[in-house]
């Protein structure tokens, strides 16, 4: 009898000598609690990443070198081909509303007969599906001045800076068209506009 009351003593250490079995239970918790927060640490980076990617969609990617249309290609940019004595107007992009600063270009325009040029300087906040529109409207300030009116599109916007010029459909009355605008088409939205001023 004795060596069977030695041996369940063996088998239980613990509960022979008068200490409860915590281990197990210690285990128990940190082995329902592992999950939880794994679950929580793995929210919490899907929200980070998906911030980043709202971020560099919105201020990065180039959406405006997206693979051209057969439209776009004929009217694809291309160096000036026009002499001085052809130009008709001038004028400078701005920022339409100073409390946007998402939506805002700068740099010259010039319009000469049958193009419009954006100059070397020209830049603009990027965005997508950008158009370059003359509208028949002056001191274009807000995205409802452009919505109102029969605008010219003379294509999708090639580049976010620098010089690029664009075509004017044959018929198209110039003198008509005080401002070039720069225009998402994805929101409907006002970017940037150029009053042009006429020589005489």
């Amino acid at each position: 009898m004795s060596s069977v009351q030695e041996l369940r003593a063996a088998l239980r250490p613990s509960v022979a000598q008068g200490k409860p079995a915590e281990a197990p239970i210690a285990a128990d918790k940190a082995a329902t609690q592992a999950p939880s927060s794994a679950i929580g640490m793995l929210v919490l980076a899907a929200a980070v990443g998906l911030c980043v990617g709202i971020a560099l969609d919105r201020f990065v990617l180039p959406h405006g070198a997206v693979a051209p249309t057969p439209a776009a290609i004929t009217a694809a940019p291309r160096a000036p081909a026009v002499a001085a004595g052809d130009l008709l107007a001038t004028g400078t992009f701005i920022q339409p509303d100073v409390n946007n600063p998402l939506n805002r270009g700068s740099g010259g325009v010039s319009v000469h007969n049958g193009e419009v040029v954006l100059g070397a300087d020209f830049t603009v906040t990027p965005g997508p599906d950008y158009r370059v529109l003359l509208v028949p409207k002056p001191a274009i300030r807000a995205s409802a001045d452009v919505t109102n009116t029969m605008y010219v599109d003379l294509g999708p916007l090639a580049a976010f800076k620098g010089g690029q010029t664009y075509q004017v459909p044959a018929g198209v009355d110039l003198s008509d068209y005080p401002s070039v605008v720069i225009w998402c088409a994805t929101y409907g939205t006002l970017i940037s506009a150029a009053d042009l001023s006429f020589g005489k």
